[in-house]
């Protein structure tokens, strides 16, 4: 077929339609070029990376985040393929993202360009452009999150680990709406263990299948408790699954489980615990209220436990005592072997009973019946000791008293037999003269048969009676030697020596020179008082005989009796002195008011019972003070009829010795009670100021052990710099601990010798310059004087060291310490004057003794507890010194001591 050329006006047709398809091709150009400036512009503005590519995982576009990414340059991404990032080379995820229509997340781990890996989420769609297929994937970087997704399992399985490894029940319920909780929703193995329910089997109850009688509004109330305070203990009695009751102790704790509010039960079984707890209540009770004293002391003798016996017996109630050693009730009168018998008993396991004398708080003695026995562990070391102990003291009395009764007793009896005997001689005396009416008769009678048969050994007697040159013996021709002892009266008629009456024992015999001498004395007076009878009428010597017997009765008990002894009359006038009396004041004055004769200030006693008048029959005791020398006696005065008329008789008791020793009991008591206080501030200073910092010691310790291996070497090396300078402070305070006690024993030798002091002061400056350095503080030696001193140089060097040493540590950066010293006679004063942060008058006045603590930190929180002060004052007042300090708060200090 013939084609036919088309005319000129259908061709022009032709070219207008071509020129139209080319503007519209242009304009659509343009259009695609702005539309692809915006996606751009987009895509780079996006936080996640954005990649197209090809089907066969070439690049043909990645937004600025993916580059950001990668560390690739959009540049060099365009020349790669998306397996060359893919850092394990698996090619079927870039075809799953192609055939992933419904556009799911992919993991996948993206290699970089410094080689370093990454975890990614990508989400790949296949997408039309210009009718061509592409891959266009957003790519986001979910390293963190995983890494936070693995520390979270790890947690969980921790979790789960803890949870089910605890061996108190714990189970989780969630809160109902109307404030009851549910049924339970988690429980670890030991709940199963504790409640006899299987984990599945309780999941299907709920709490109040458990409790025993508890109602609902209670329940409700430890939920609302529990929201407000966050936590609630409390203890609750639950029935297992066999039906047995349990006492638990719970910790109920408000939590978020899956987003929702639910309960945290951490229950403990308490049975056997509630079940000990009412064994040693009952065991309390007894204990509590037992009659004996029982303290409980750990292994060290530190009392733990009293019962209130113990109280009520040495004083000293449980705050007192507790922490101490019971040698607190040492008194000194036990004999230091029954310790030492007591401690190798219990220390060896046995149980020891013995006696103590001890002393009350105070300061009364008694004596205790103990057994000490001690507590074992299952390991049979000791833990505790228990003593038992009884006040004996009035037993111990009953019982001297019953001995001093029997002895009185004894004696009482002896004196009666004695006195028996001696009233039989005289008797059968008497009866002689009854019976002989020649004196003569009576006498040879009375050698020969009444004086032996009162001896003690009639058989062997020797008597001799002389009266006017006649003589009357037992045995004749008897040789008196003088080397024998014999025992002899004088024989008095009307008051003149007549004759003599003499006893001895023919063998060696001793005499028991009381009662024998009486007896002979006797038989003389009743021989003198027969021969006076002869001489004069019978009635008048009899009255003469009654008469005298009374006035020596009245005698030998005046004479026996061993205090003074006065009459006085209603106006005070004395009207009778015992020689014992005069003895005492050295005068015998009567008719003279007694308190002009007895008194220093001459007056009468305010307290004399004249005031109020003689009582007949009434006795009353009191002291008087200012008697004649300062002396003070215990008077007791008596109502009673002399001469026909009413008096007084006072009994002088001088107790002034004893007052004198009351009152040095009373300076030891109080003296006691200070280093009891010195002993307690002592001990509070081990308690506290070692025990801190070995706490720091050990905290830090045991942090370095946990965790050194996660610590790097600077974090080691700054906690054992706190470590060690813990332990030097330590050292440092146990050094002036002991160097304290020492001093307070005695047993720190003082050597003293001549010393000159500018050089000793020179030398400890030179050792404290690094400390005063390190704060910029300049200290001067001011005294050009030399200063020459007898002293022991250690306890010198030491105090110097301890004054320096404050005086830097109170003193701020830049300040000034000045050492001065100048002679006094045969001593030194020395100042050490620093312008730090000084004292107040009330920490100045608490110093330089221990029972009083005194903390005021240095100015770079610089720490002490007063012992150094404490060696300081023990050091000076050992070199017969005083030490002294002058200060104002904010305005420095001054120590000042002679040496």
């Amino acid at each position: 077929m013939t084609k036919i050329k088309p005319t000129y006006q259908e061709l022009e047709k032709e070219i207008e339609i071509l020129k139209k398809l080319l503007l519209n091709k242009k304009d659509i150009e343009l259009s695609l070029i702005e539309t692809e400036g915006k996606f751009n512009e987009i895509a780079n503005q996006a936080t996640d990376g954005i990649a197209l590519a090809e089907m066969d995982g070439n690049y043909v576009f990645v937004n600025q985040k993916f580059c950001e990414m990668t560390g690739y340059s959009s540049a060099e991404l365009l020349k790669m393929s998306v397996f060359d990032l893919n850092a394990k080379s698996q090619p079927h995820i870039f075809n799953e993202s192609k055939t992933n229509l419904q556009g799911s997340p992919l993991e996948v781990i993206l290699q970089r360009k410094d080689n370093t890996q990454f975890c990614t989420e990508i989400i790949g769609k296949v997408v039309k452009i210009n009718n061509k297929d592409f891959v266009l994937g957003t790519v986001r970087d979910i390293t963190e999150r995983k890494r936070a997704e693995g520390i979270l399992k790890e947690n969980e399985e921790k979790y789960r680990m803890l949870f089910n490894a605890n061996r108190d029940s714990i189970t989780i319920l969630t809160i109902n709406p109307d404030g009851m909780p549910s049924n339970f929703i988690e429980a670890n193995d030991a709940s199963s263990d504790i409640l006899g329910y299987p984990n599945q089997e309780l999941m299907n109850l709920s709490i109040k299948n458990l409790l025993i009688d508890v109602p609902d509004e209670i329940i409700k109330d430890r939920i609302k408790a529990i929201k407000i305070l966050g936590k609630l203990d409390f203890e609750v009695i639950i029935k297992d699954k066999l039906g047995i009751h349990r006492n638990t102790e719970v910790s109920a704790i408000l939590i978020n489980y899956k987003n929702k509010p639910a309960l945290m039960n951490i229950a403990r079984d308490i049975t056997k615990r509630k079940q000990a707890e009412l064994e040693l209540r009952k065991l309390k009770i007894a204990v509590d209220q037992s009659p004996v004293t029982i303290a409980i002391t750990n292994s060290m003798g530190e009392i733990e436990y009293i019962n209130p016996s113990f109280t009520a017996t040495t004083g000293y109630s449980f705050e007192e005592a507790k922490g101490i050693n019971p040698r607190i009730l040492k008194s000194g009168k036990t004999n230091e072997a029954v310790y030492l018998d007591l401690w190798s008993t219990i220390s060896s396991g046995k149980t020891w009973q013995g006696e103590f004398i001890n002393k009350k708080k105070n300061g009364a003695f008694y004596t205790e019946e103990a057994i000490i026995s001690p507590v074992l562990n299952e390991q049979n070391e000791i833990t505790d000791y228990i003593a038992v102990k009884t006040d004996i003291s009035g037993r111990k009395q009953a019982e001297e008293e019953l001995i001093k009764a029997k002895e009185n007793t004894e004696k009482s009896e002896r004196n009666l037999k004695e006195r028996i005997k001696e009233l039989n001689g005289i008797y059968s005396l008497g009866l002689l003269t009854e019976q002989f009416e020649n004196h003569e008769d009576v006498f040879n009678e009375f050698v020969k048969i009444v004086v032996p048969e009162s001896m003690q050994f009639p058989d062997k007697v020797y008597v001799s009676l002389e009266i006017d040159n006649k003589k009357y013996c037992n045995i004749e021709d008897f040789k008196l030697l003088k080397r024998r002892k014999y025992l002899s009266a004088p024989i008095y008629i009307l008051g003149k020596q007549r004759g003599e009456l003499i006893v001895a024992y023919t063998q060696d015999i001793k005499f028991i020179d009381i009662f024998e001498q009486r007896l002979i004395n006797a038989y003389a007076e009743r021989i003198s008082i027969i021969l006076e009878r002869i001489k004069s009428r019978k009635e008048l010597q009899e009255a003469k005989e009654k008469a005298e017997e009374s006035d020596q009765l009245n005698k030998t008990l005046l004479k026996t009796i061993p205090f003074g002894m006065d009459i006085v009359d209603e106006s005070g006038n004395i009207i009778f002195q015992s020689e014992n009396l005069q003895h005492i004041f050295g005068e015998r004055v009567f008719s003279t008011k007694c308190w002009e004769l007895y008194r220093d200030d001459k007056k009468q006693c305010s307290d004399c019972p004249l005031h109020s008048g003689i009582k007949l029959g009434e006795t009353n005791i009191y002291q008087s003070h200012g008697v004649l020398g300062g002396k003070i006696f215990e008077i007791i005065h008596t109502g009673m009829i002399y001469m026909g008329k009413k008096a007084m008789l006072e009994i002088f008791m001088d107790v002034t010795e004893r007052k004198k020793s009351e009152l040095i009991i009373q300076q030891q008591n109080q003296e006691l009670k200070e280093l009891n206080a010195d002993k307690d501030r002592f001990i509070s200073i081990l308690a506290h100021d070692l025990k801190s910092p070995f706490n720091s010691i050990l905290g830090f310790l045991n942090l370095l052990i946990k965790k050194i291996r996660n610590y790097d070497i600077e974090k080691i090396e700054k906690q054992l710099h706190i470590i060690n300078n813990s332990a030097q402070k330590t050292y440092k305070l146990l050094e002036d601990i002991l160097m304290w006690a020492r001093a307070q024993s005695g047993k720190i030798p003082y050597e003293p010798k001549i010393l000159d002091f500018t050089i000793i002061c020179n030398d400890i400056i030179d050792n404290m310059k690094l400390a005063a350095t390190n704060k910029n503080i300049a200290i001067k030696y001011l005294s050009s004087e030399i200063c020459h001193v007898n002293a022991d140089e250690n306890m010198l060097k030491t105090i110097l060291r301890n004054l320096v040493s404050n005086a830097i540590k109170f003193t701020s950066d830049n300040g000034q310490i000045n050492v001065g010293a100048k002679q006094v006679q045969n001593s030194i004063l020395v100042s050490i004057s620093d312008n730090g942060v000084g004292m107040s008058p009330e920490t100045l006045s608490k110093l330089f003794g221990i029972s009083h603590e005194v903390t005021i930190k240095g100015t770079k929180n610089e720490t002490g507890t007063g012992l150094g002060l404490l060696l300081c004052k023990e050091f000076v007042e050992k070199h017969d010194g005083k030490i002294w300090a002058e200060s104002e708060l904010g305005k420095g200090s001054t120590f000042y001591f002679t040496i």
